[in-house]
């Protein structure tokens, strides 16, 4: 069977349609490896002093034992530097990632209720290299959870407790 030449035409303008629809996909895959990158690199600060470190998929993200107790920690970032230079300024994360779903809310809340040691720990994520092969370096700052933090609708906000 042979193809005409429009016949081509519609099968390239297929292709490329394709491709289109697939690109979300692939800036999501960096924006998440970003956040796991952050994850894994928190775990290896803890496990430096000498804590039983827990880290998996779920609520929370990561649990350690140290020498008091266990402890729970969720991991979300606050601000990002905008490109890959040092003189470009900084812009905060979206509510989305930068807060506790409602799952999480209810669950951390019961836990510090229950006199747990809950941590949420914010990361500024700085961008180097290239844009192809960007590299990562992150600045944490970790703040343990109260009542009080469970009090507005949002749950705890980086932008209150932080600044």
């Amino acid at each position: 069977m042979v193809r005409s030449k429009a016949g081509n035409e519609r099968a390239a303008k297929k292709a490329a349609r394709t491709r289109r629809k697939n690109e979300p996909s692939r800036i999501a895959k960096k924006a998440k490896a970003a956040g796991t990158i952050a994850e894994r690199r928190f775990v290896a600060q803890l496990k430096k002093t000498k804590n039983v470190v827990l880290n998996g998929k779920g609520i929370p993200d990561i649990i350690a034992h140290g020498k008091n107790g266990w402890e729970f920690f969720e991991v979300k970032p606050y601000k990002m530097r905008r490109g890959y230079s040092s003189s470009n300024s900084w812009k905060t994360a979206g509510e989305k990632s930068r807060l506790l779903r409602p799952n999480q809310k209810k669950k951390f809340k019961e836990l510090v209720l229950k006199g747990q040691r809950v941590s949420m720990v914010y990361y500024n994520r700085k961008r180097g290299g290239s844009k192809t092969k960007p590299t990562y370096s992150f600045e944490y700052e970790k703040v343990q959870l109260k009542k009080q933090h469970f009090k507005s609708r949002k749950g705890p906000d980086p932008e209150q407790i932080l600044d």
